[in-house]
């Protein structure tokens, strides 16, 4: 029933379906409410409705639904907080509640599905601090952008041995980085960018063992920057728009691919080397006060003149980065949310 262009309610007749197992009404042009009689389907295992127009509350009915292992709300109009109960659900491996209305704290009953892998509550009016207890989950993937979360970070968050990917951009947060960041040895994305953290940039971050850092349009300051293993799998580097000073470091990964330090407070010559000499797209240099080098077509040898400072716009990236992840085994989920947590970065 997936991507068919229907309209209206959901078909009641679905709901007297007892032994349905998988309902996919994704894609299509739903309105109306979710119907108390959902609660009947209490086999059901897999159930999305993403990209519909559906509106109003989740109904009481569907926390009876404990066989659920995949749930898929995203890309509606439900305006409410989410359900305390939701904990519930405790079979749920992925849970998406992406693009809506939804208000509120995060529940603390999430503690409860001890399933949960992937947890999707972007682009939401979701506030408050993030809770400690999310380092104490399973979840591997916890994508939040797009709310309104502000505080510090807790720095037991970075203890958590399950998260692979942490995306918290654009919120309300702020604070220095918690020393603790880099405990989170598993964690392979990380994206704090448009908040207002500020401090320095801990060194420990780089012993994480990340495929993609972004710090963007923050706050950071200082003048060292983490030392980063030439043969880690790092390769997506973006800390612009920020107030980093002094001299680009001469350590990165060697099969680095995306290098951003735009609008920071840079100076000196951009080094060279196998990975630096690719780095040549003067875009990712811009409005740093004092750098030279190859990659900017300006000598290590001159003065540079201070360039002409241009107004801080809304930024898209480009898509055509957006390949460059591995294919093997689980990432195919982190190309998923690369691909669809990357969009205008900041003013």
């Amino acid at each position: 029933m997936a991507g068919n262009s229907l309209i209206g309610s959901l078909p009641p007749q679905l709901f007297s379906l007892r032994r349905l197992e998988y309902l996919d009404v994704s894609y299509n042009f739903h309105g109306g409410n979710v119907p108390a009689q959902i609660g009947n389907l209490t086999n059901l295992k897999f159930f999305s409705l993403y990209s519909n127009k559906v509106s109003g509350a989740i109904p009481p009915s569907l926390m009876h639904l404990t066989r659920l292992e995949y749930l898929d709300l995203g890309h509606n109009f439900f305006t409410m907080e989410i359900p305390t109960d939701i904990g519930n659900l405790s079979n749920i491996s992925y849970l998406s509640l992406r693009e809506n209305n939804f208000s509120g704290e995060i529940p603390p009953s999430i503690q409860k599905m001890e399933e949960l892998e992937v947890a999707d509550l972007c682009d939401n009016n979701l506030e408050g601090t993030l809770p400690q207890w999310l380092a104490d989950t399973d979840i591997k993937y916890l994508l939040l952008s797009n709310n309104k979360f502000s505080g510090s970070l807790p720095p037991h968050l970075f203890q958590s041995q399950s998260f692979l990917a942490l995306i918290l951009s654009y919120n309300n947060l702020s604070g220095a980085l918690p020393e603790t960041i880099g405990e989170a040895s598993r964690m392979k994305i990380l994206i704090l960018s448009s908040n207002r953290f500020f401090g320095t940039v801990p060194p420990s971050i780089s012993k994480l063992g990340l495929r993609l850092l972004d710090l963007s349009c923050n706050k950071f300051s200082g003048n060292e920057f983490p030392i980063f293993n030439p043969n880690s799998s790092l390769a997506y580097i973006d800390f612009s728009f920020n107030k980093l000073s002094g001299e680009v470091p001469v350590t990165f990964p060697l099969v680095l691919s995306n290098l951003d330090l735009s609008n920071n407070k840079l100076e000196g010559c951009i080094p060279g080397g196998p990975q630096m000499d690719r780095m040549n797209d003067p875009n990712s240099y811009a409005n740093n006060s004092g750098l030279r080098g190859m990659q900017i077509k300006v000598p290590c040898e001159e003065i540079p003149s201070k360039p002409k400072q241009v107004k801080e716009k809304m930024v898209k990236k480009s898509k055509s980065s957006k390949t460059w992840f591995p294919g093997s085994g689980s990432d195919w989920i982190s190309f998923w949310i690369f691909v669809n947590n990357f969009g205008f970065v900041c003013y």
